[in-house]
């Protein structure tokens, strides 16, 4: 058994090549989501963590195919097709964020909510 950060971990391991060391620094936050896809509905849970790496190489070689890994600037999130969309709003207010309680975004019912 293993925890999502440890999860996170070896499959940014098992997925990627000349990462070098890879260390989860902290919890960011969670995003709930819903959508339906030709009739069928999907319920989603992001975890998202902050995530440093040994080596910061511009190219991230991927070992599976149908998985591509690419750096962006923070800025340009809202420019690219990200999903779930709210990420691109969710993920610089995390890391600017002075507190260190964990939020817990919703989709499902557009509010969010801090977790003590």
């Amino acid at each position: 058994m293993e925890t999502c950060s440890e999860a996170l971990k070896r499959e940014l391991y098992e997925e990627t090549t000349g990462l070098g060391k890879i260390e989860v620094m902290e919890l960011l936050g969670i995003l709930e989501c819903t959508w339906d896809n030709k009739g069928t509905p999907y319920h989603e849970i992001n975890i998202v963590y902050r995530v440093e790496f040994e080596t910061m190489c511009e190219l991230i070689k991927s070992n599976e195919e149908h998985i591509e890994f690419k750096w962006y600037r923070l800025n340009m999130l809202n420019d690219l097709k990200i999903l779930p969309s709210s990420l691109a709003e969710l993920i610089p207010m995390w890391l600017s964020s002075n507190e260190k309680n964990t939020i817990l975004a919703s989709e499902m019912n557009s509010k969010q909510t801090d977790l003590l």
